[in-house]
């Protein structure tokens, strides 16, 4: 079996090359107490091992989960191609405020921008964005106008929701922060600030609330033990596994492209 690998001591990441899996990069992770493959969008594989695993046996452990690694990969890939967002004139991103449109004209009237944004607020108290962009205007433009649309809502629509349930349950959190992630829905610090992922606006309310639920849980619980789930299970209304499962349907980024 042959390997490439590249070391970085300074930051205890090793990056290796698996022959049937792909690059896989390894992370020297302290005091764990097992080993951890953690296989994330895109085939981004990450091998977590215990300061006193070495990398031998770090790579014996990989070559036993292989067949899972890449089944893994698999799903990973089909969840991303089923959470690509085709832009073309009409189309329409559903969010928990209104919904996002947009519009693609021959030109627009000025050249200091390619695109321009118009925001209505309905009779239902709906918010609805319209973003008009050309042919020429770069995805990344796109993809940064929605994501700063969502930000600027998340600061409302998000913020109501965490303090709702924050005084319903009586769990106070330090700090709230919106991020556009990557890689998680949210998370809880040991300071007890709480962040949250943008794009709960693109998902079933439910679905925001539960991910609400799980982060308030951690101002009391750090861990992820029986204690936690019982608690988080009976918030609610003992669906915690129905949800979990629906939550994992949805992409936690949004990728567009132009139709």
């Amino acid at each position: 079996m042959f390997f490439k690998k590249r070391e970085s001591t300074r930051e205890r990441v090793t990056a290796i090359e698996h022959p049937t899996i792909g690059m896989v990069t390894v992370k020297f992770a302290g005091p764990r107490n097992r080993i951890k493959i953690v296989v994330k969008p895109q085939n981004n594989i990450i091998l977590n091992l215990p300061n006193n695993i070495s990398l031998t046996e770090g790579i014996k452990f990989l070559d036993q989960k292989a067949e899972w690694v890449n089944n893994a990969i698999k799903r990973q890939n089909i969840k991303h191609q089923n959470n690509i967002f085709y832009i073309e004139d009409g189309s329409r991103i559903s969010t928990l405020f209104g919904s996002i449109s947009f519009k693609i004209a021959d030109g627009l009237n000025h050249t200091n921008k390619p695109y321009k944004i118009y925001k209505t607020t309905q009779l239902n108290n709906q918010i609805e964005y319209l973003i008009e962009i050309t042919k020429n205007t770069p995805i990344t433009t796109t993809e940064a106008l929605i994501v700063k649309i969502l930000q600027i809502e998340a600061k409302v629509i998000l913020k109501n929701r965490v303090e709702y349930y924050s005084n319903l349950l009586n769990l106070k959190y330090n700090k709230l922060f919106f991020k556009n992630n990557k890689t998680n829905w949210g998370s809880c610090s040991s300071a007890n600030n709480i962040n949250l992922n943008i794009h709960l606006l693109r998902i079933p309310q439910q679905l925001c609330d539960y991910v609400i639920l799980h982060e308030l849980c951690h101002l009391e619980i750090k861990n992820h033990g029986p204690l936690f789930h019982n608690k988080l299970n009976s918030l609610c209304n003992h669906r915690e596994k129905e949800l979990s499962k629906a939550l994992k349907k949805y992409s936690t980024a949004i990728t567009i492209e132009y139709k």
